[in-house]
């Protein structure tokens, strides 16, 4: 008569079949619990540089970048993956800056703000807003952090950018499942007026040229000096008409 053949081939078969099922209840819990490398996603700012024309995710916070003349910067809220979703669109320092003229110092910047998607916003806050596009005249000196903020109120925590212009109203780099990363199409942004540092000091004078050395204040008799020959040439006057109706009053 033929031996039953073992239905736990190897090893196992020869495990008692108690301990035979205890093992595979074990295997069949491993295999149903997910994996501990599984990828997890955050939703944050991510800050973004142009390099010919297409976007690189930076290797470092805005505040230790000094935007240079022509450069343009973003910014862009979403649920991140194990690599940063970038704005919507294309970087086009023209189409933000080209109008606006080069100062004499400082620098122009491009700066694009995209808070992302629907979907990308937190449970129980408010939707994104409007994706922006401002050219930024940035002072000699000014970090990224700056020219962001010249666009939009900051709200940091550590060296990292939690929220723009209030958005998102609470939370900094939260995690988020990594079902919750989507997919990115290309979006119209609103190209703003320019912001910026004035390059004409407050403390100028409204008119006249410093150079040539002219001066408003120079340009005739102070208004104080003409007011008081106006009062004295009237009490003059006064004083003529009284003394003559003196004499016309004395005649015979």
């Amino acid at each position: 008569m033929a031996r039953p053949v073992s239905p736990l081939p190897g090893r196992l078969s020869t495990l008692p079949r108690a301990g035979a099922a205890l093992v595979l209840a074990v295997v069949a819990l491993l295999s149903a619990a997910p994996s501990a490398s599984a990828e997890t996603a955050y939703r944050y700012w991510a800050y973004f540089t142009a390099e010919q024309g297409s976007w690189t995710a930076a290797t470092t916070g805005p505040a230790d970048v000094t935007p240079t003349e022509g450069s343009v910067q973003a910014m862009r809220f979403a649920v991140h993956g194990s690599e940063a979703r970038a704005p919507r669109t294309t970087p086009d320092f023209e189409a933000v800056c080209g109008d606006v003229a080069a100062p004499a110092e400082g620098a122009r910047v491009a700066v694009l703000v995209d808070p992302g998607t629907a979907e990308d916003a937190p449970e129980g806050g408010t939707g994104p807003g409007t994706p922006t596009a401002t050219c930024v005249l940035a002072a000699p000196g000014d970090t990224a952090r700056d020219v962001f903020e010249a666009v939009a109120e900051v709200r940091d925590s550590d060296g990292l950018i939690c929220a723009l212009a209030g958005y998102p109203a609470t939370g900094c780099g939260d995690p988020a499942p990594a079902s919750a990363v989507g997919t990115d199409s290309e979006v119209q942004f609103e190209v703003r007026p320019p912001v910026g540092f004035s390059e004409v000091p407050p403390s100028a004078a409204p008119s006249g040229d410093p150079a040539d050395g002219t001066d408003p204040a120079d340009d005739g008799a102070s208004p104080g000096l003409i007011t008081l020959g106006v009062v004295v040439a009237a009490l003059l006057l006064a004083a003529v008409a009284a003394l003559l109706g003196r004499r016309r009053r004395g005649r015979p």
